[in-house]
């Protein structure tokens, strides 16, 4: 059946030209505003919410209620929101608005509009809203998926030894459990999922995999989907997505065989979490394990723990990030064995993994200026910086002339950067300095700011060609994961954040070492900001030390004037703003 296309003609009038005169409508357009519009939105994502949810929460969700409660049944679900229940439509639509400002709200308001717009929506028209190119429910055909050319590194066929020598105790014991411990850049997630597609679910076997963040999930969903190919023998492979983004818990179907899900729609939903269980075929990964002494973790695993036989494999980089009094209940979680680590000073000596340098640029901005009652509500609430904040930052001239700055002083040390903005505005703010002090700089999004449709893959092959003199990328978030550029030796970090997992994908994409096509060194920049009353953010590089204490412990090279002759401080190299 041929994709529906989304129209905005399912929409009343009213809605339509509120939300054209929101996005800069100012008449003349053949067609009238209706026509205006549909040319300007061909779909409605994530950041066309962001730019009309005023419009949205004031008008088309009061005009269609049961939408706001069937995206507020989804946020509750995964904990989003405030904690008093909304009865009543108006309470519905509040909840809502209250909302507006988190990820996950946005991106259910998208998938409504787009689903209200398109007839027979299909599910990649859902995923589309999200700009999403991991499907959240697909159905795959392994014995005509291609192999995707990607050969394992010595270690990884040892860590592949190491969980074979445990599956064939469990033969006989009918227990498996224990972590898989390996450092950030090494690939835990390819190991992982190519041990279970060819040992387990080849032989009929079903996976359950857990993580508490979005961005896990469609890695190792994508990991999946990758591997399918070495399942040949079984027809169809059904991978399903959950999470407040994606599918629901409810769901799930007995018919699925990989469930990759949060572990907080999980957690409110025992008795789906009971079921998934009961399967003896059941194999259950928790990522980041490190978490899993938390409450919603252990509810979960403990469960699994009083079945035999029960399968249970542990994801980390980073074991002792567990405070050390919950450490002995990560221990016991999955058994107290280790099936196999690798230290990151190994890799980096081996040069599967480059060495950090890390980088630290005080901005001395002053961020919490004007912060507002409601933006410290947001905070408390979602532990994310709210969406006007956030462009606050973007904003402040001086520190972008400094990230600008800084680079043009050390591009010869840097090389390929890539750089990690705020926001979709402050990428094109970074983008336009650096041009105007004549570096070549691009900037990659779901969205331009003045409606150009620009060809985001062109951008990054011209940024992977080692001659195209392309050395400077932005990118908002689209490129932790998933996208092969070997040859990057440099991030910038100039979005503040809390977020460990976060962090590790961004600095992870300058890890690749010299032994696998990548770098010799991979300098990681924070620039840090002035913060008084949430000193936390102040410093995004203290959330992955593992990987710090493997800098270098003498001065910095010095083709950079910059960085010539400064002396390590912590562990890190410190620059103060110019």
């Amino acid at each position: 059946m041929p994709q529906r296309r989304f129209e905005w003609d399912a929409f009343d009038e009213e809605t339509v030209s509120a939300l054209a005169l929101a996005l800069g409508y100012y008449g003349g357009a053949s067609g009238g505003k209706r026509e205006w519009l549909s040319q300007k939105v061909r779909r409605p994502t994530e950041d066309f919410v962001y730019a009309t949810k005023h419009v949205l929460e004031s008008m088309w969700l009061q005009k269609n209620p049961g939408i706001a409660k069937s995206i507020v049944d989804r946020l509750v679900a995964d904990g989003i929101g405030p904690r008093i229940q909304p009865e009543s439509d108006a309470e519905h639509i509040q909840f809502v608005r209250d909302c507006g400002e988190h990820r996950t709200a946005r991106v259910l308001l998208a998938e409504a509009l787009v689903r209200f717009g398109t007839e027979g929506s299909s599910q990649e028209a859902i995923n589309d809203s999200i700009g999403s190119v991991v499907p959240w429910y697909a159905r795959i055909r392994p014995n005509e998926q291609t192999n995707d050319g990607r050969q394992p590194y010595p270690y990884q066929l040892n860590a592949w030894d190491g969980m074979d020598e445990h599956m064939a105790e469990a033969r006989h014991t009918g227990v498996f459990e224990g972590l898989l411990i390996m450092p950030t850049g090494s690939g835990k997630t390819f190991t992982a999922a190519r041990w279970l597609m060819h040992r387990h679910l080849s032989n009929g076997g079903r996976v359950l995999w857990l993580a508490h963040r979005y961005e896990l999930l469609e890695q190792a969903a994508q990991a999946f989907q990758n591997c399918a190919y070495l399942a040949a023998q079984r027809d169809v492979l059904r991978i399903r997505i959950v999470s407040g983004i994606h599918c629901s818990s409810s769901m799930i179907s007995d018919s699925d065989d990989i469930v990759i899900c949060s572990v907080a729609s999980l957690s409110r939903r025992p008795e789906i979490a009971m079921q998934l269980l009961s399967d003896d075929n059941m194999f259950v990964v928790v990522d980041e394990a490190h978490h899993s002494p938390a409450k919603s973790y252990r509810r979960i695993i403990d469960l699994l723990r009083e079945r035999t036989p029960r399968r249970l494999l542990g994801l980390t980089a980073t074991p002792t990030r567990t405070i050390t009094e919950e450490q002995p209940v990560l221990s016991r979680l999955f058994g107290g064995r280790k099936l196999f680590e690798v230290p990151i000073r190994k890799l980096i000596e081996e040069g599967f993994l480059a060495r950090p340098y890390p980088v630290r640029v005080h901005t001395g901005s002053e961020v919490e200026k004007d912060v507002t009652d409601k933006d410290a509500q947001h905070l408390a609430r979602f532990d994310e910086l709210s969406a006007a904040w956030q462009q606050r930052i973007a904003e402040l001239g001086p520190r972008n002339e400094l990230i600008v700055r800084h680079f043009r002083q050390n591009s010869e040390t840097y090389g390929k950067t890539l750089i990690f903005a705020i926001n979709v505005p402050h990428a094109g703010l970074l983008c336009d300095r650096f041009q105007q002090e004549g570096i070549q700089a691009e900037y990659i999004a779901s969205y331009r700011p003045d409606g150009g449709r620009v060809n985001n893959r062109a951008i990054v092959e011209r940024f992977r060609d080692p001659s195209s003199g392309l050395d400077v990328l932005i990118n908002i978030q689209m490129l932790t994961e998933g996208v092969d550029i070997p040859n990057i030796q440099t991030v910038f970090l100039t979005r503040p954040t809390r977020s460990e997992i976060l962090v590790r994908q961004m600095i992870g994409r300058a890890m690749r070492g010299r032994a696998v096509r990548g770098t010799e060194r991979a300098y990681l920049v924070s620039f840090e900001d002035h913060w008084e009353r949430f000193v936390d953010w102040e410093s995004p590089l203290d959330l992955v030390m593992d990987v710090l204490e493997e800098s270098v412990e003498d001065e910095l090279p010095a083709p950079g004037p910059r960085l010539a002759g400064i002396k390590p401080a912590r562990e890190v190299f410190s620059i103060p703003a110019l």
